[in-house]
């Protein structure tokens, strides 16, 4: 599967890259990809839980996916949606979730988690207030983190 992907370089130069197989991504690419498309379904998730889901989630939310299963791919731990969206807020939230969250290996034998895979499976498409007929926004997020 190839994508269209830009990458920032270290001088600060937008470089596309296209077509790409996500699988050949450099490590670097990979890990700033992946937290791109975590972080910007992170903030569309704010949408889903109060208008639906906005136009052009669902080829975000698959980009993300592609993203999360070759991070999981190369042995590491995959981040929840909740972490991404904490790392939205002040620069130490930020600095935190990059300390604790990003480019962290997975322990011998440690299964990844699929958090795109969770959602994919139980939310997409829904209706954000039909969730076991409870508002999404307590019981629906809590089970994706």
């Amino acid at each position: 599967m190839f994508e269209i992907l830009e990458a920032v370089l270290p001088t600060g130069l937008v470089r596309r890259i296209l077509p790409v197989r996500i699988e050949n991504l450099p490590e670097t690419v990979l890990i700033q990809k992946y937290i791109e498309a975590g972080k910007s379904i992170g903030v569309d998730l704010f949408d889903v839980v109060a208008a639906g889901e906005p136009i052009g989630f669902e080829e975000k939310f698959n980009l993300w996916a592609k993203l999360e299963r070759e991070y999981a791919r190369r042995g590491y731990k995959t981040i929840g949606t909740f972490m991404f969206i904490s790392a939205l807020g002040s620069d130490a939230a930020c600095d935190l979730f990059t300390d604790k969250c990003v480019g962290k290996k997975r322990n011998a034998g440690e299964k990844p988690v699929f958090h795109a895979e969770i959602y994919r499976n139980n939310f997409l498409g829904r209706d954000p207030l039909d969730y076991d007929g409870q508002p999404y926004t307590e019981k629906a997020i809590l089970a994706i983190i």
